[in-house]
């Protein structure tokens, strides 16, 4: 089926990106051709696997317009608008550049909610350049709360757990670079 198509293509780029492996865009852009004939509202996520992609191997422009694309859907679901807020804060940062979202921020600092999307959003938004550092403290702080969110209990092996932790070390890092790292990474 035509989504099951979609699910192939996107898992074996997700793959592909994860092992640096070259030509795994040409098979988002075939679930984008997919859906686009099929189910043009699911556009989104197969999109914000991409942006993830460019991202990763510093293709900032094409990423930028990976983003305009997404901005112009007339529709996505909100978890990717958190993945948008995240990208979109991850490419800010990898200019150097000072980028947030205030509905986001607020939606993230609201106590009902849960979402590690929204955790990656305030750790891209902690690591840009320009921000202060307690701003930047609380954002890490609260990334880690939001990933602690999304572990179900006894999931002792949680991918999340490791994130959480990370935001120790980042905070830690932020905070005093070469005293604090030695104690955060024990």
């Amino acid at each position: 089926t035509p989504l099951t198509r979609v699910m192939v293509y996107n898992t074996l780029a997700r793959a592909m990106v994860a092992l640096s492996s070259p030509g795994w865009e040409a098979h988002y852009y075939c679930s984008l051709d997919i859906l686009s004939k099929t189910e043009p509202l699911d556009l989104a996520r197969t999109y914000n696997y991409l942006l993830h992609g460019l991202l990763r191997e510093g293709r900032l422009d094409e990423a930028e317009a990976v983003v305009c694309s997404l901005q112009s859907l007339p529709a996505m679901s909100e978890f990717s608008q958190w993945m948008l807020g995240f990208g979109r804060a991850d490419l800010a940062c990898r200019r150097g550049t000072t980028w947030s979202d205030p509905g986001l921020d607020a939606m993230a600092q609201a106590e009902d909610v849960w979402g590690h999307a929204l955790g990656f959003y305030l750790q891209a938004t902690a690591r840009q350049p320009g921000r202060s550092l307690s701003d930047a403290t609380s954002r890490f702080q609260r990334a880690r709360q939001l990933f602690l969110k999304d572990v179900a209990g006894g999931d002792a092996h949680n991918i999340l757990l490791f994130l959480a932790e990370s935001m120790n070390v980042a905070t830690a890092a932020w905070n005093e670079p070469r005293a604090s790292m030695a104690t955060s990474a024990s």
